[in-house]
């Protein structure tokens, strides 16, 4: 896809106008605290004074570090629109196609993505953001999700605490032509948390690549099987991908089914009205739209390794 110059040009000069706004914002809340944290320091410095004055001065502190927060937040988020309103609808189905829907309430079940069998089940679970399309011929699902588990300690007073642990993503589920007999799966380094486990019943392998093998855990019901999916290039350009999107990925494949699990995700497509926005966030911003279709690519999906249903 190209990136018009126009759509930058657009975008900019609205940032400028927010970021205008943002600066009145600022010096307003500024003054607000700065007079707050003057008031405090007269009644903290003369005991004759009454104490009302620290309690106006305290609240006008809070007020204005408040309002510096909400204030800017919220005209950030009017940039964030603006840049999923440019590259939605048409920009998107030129992506991936004229069936390509979403369903922001919507997200993927529990249930579906503990299939992969590489799951535990939480305490909590939500899903939202939820995407669908066929490309080339293969399904995409993908939405994001916050796994939660709850843990409870009592001391030796009786005393009970509970502590919630979020475990936010992406996950992604490609559904191909071929029905495969054998599984594979693969564990970036560090990428377990307690929502992930080991696939049951599985022998760990390694591959020619150091580099891989230093980056990746991999498990197979068949060596042969791990060794026909995971081709030199194939490894080489998961190593590439693991360098353009900051995520711990783990990643399984499954009779007729690819999934991908994104978890610690951040993106690299940082939106600020304090930030010039050029032609590097745009791409950063525009490869986070097409992650799916990366990882096709990446995996070799779209091959007829794939692809091909009278394979064996």
């Amino acid at each position: 896809m190209i990136i018009e110059e126009k759509k930058i040009a657009e975008l900019e000069s609205l940032r400028q106008n927010l970021k205008k706004k943002a600066i009145i914002v600022l010096v307003i809340f500024i003054i607000i605290t700065v007079v707050g944290i003057v008031l405090s320091l007269i009644n903290f410095l003369n005991d004759d004074l009454p104490f009302t004055l620290f309690y106006i001065g305290f609240i006008l502190i809070i007020i204005g570090v408040v309002g510096t927060l909400l204030g800017v937040n919220r005209i950030n988020i009017k940039l964030i629109n603006a840049f999923k309103n440019a590259f939605s609808g048409d920009y998107l189905k030129e992506l991936y196609g004229e069936d390509y829907k979403t369903f922001p309430k919507q997200g993927l079940s529990l249930s579906y993505l503990m299939q992969s069998d590489v799951l535990r089940n939480p305490d909590r679970y939500t899903s939202k953001n939820l995407f669908v399309s066929t490309y080339k011929g293969i399904g995409i699902e993908g939405s994001d999700y916050v796994a939660e588990f709850i843990h409870t300690t009592t001391d030796a007073k009786g005393n009970t605490r509970r502590v919630t642990y979020s475990y936010p993503g992406k996950a992604y589920v490609f559904t191909f032509p071929r029905q495969f007999n054998n599984y594979f799966c693969c564990f970036e380094k560090d990428s377990k948390t307690e929502f992930y486990k080991s696939p049951s019943r599985k022998t760990e392998v390694e591959f020619e690549s150091v580099d891989f093998n230093k980056k990746f855990n991999s498990y197979s019901s068949d060596d042969t099987f791990a060794f026909y999916l995971m081709t030199p290039q194939v490894q080489l350009s998961l190593l590439e991908f693991d360098e353009l999107v900051d995520s711990k990925i783990v990643f399984v494949v499954d009779q007729n089914k690819l999934y991908v699990f994104m978890n610690s995700y951040s993106t690299k497509a940082k939106v600020s009205v304090f930030k010039k926005i050029d032609e590097k966030i745009v791409r950063n911003y525009l490869l986070e739209l097409s992650i799916p279709l990366k990882l096709i690519d990446d995996f070799d999906v779209d091959k007829n390794k794939f692809l091909d249903q009278n394979l064996k």
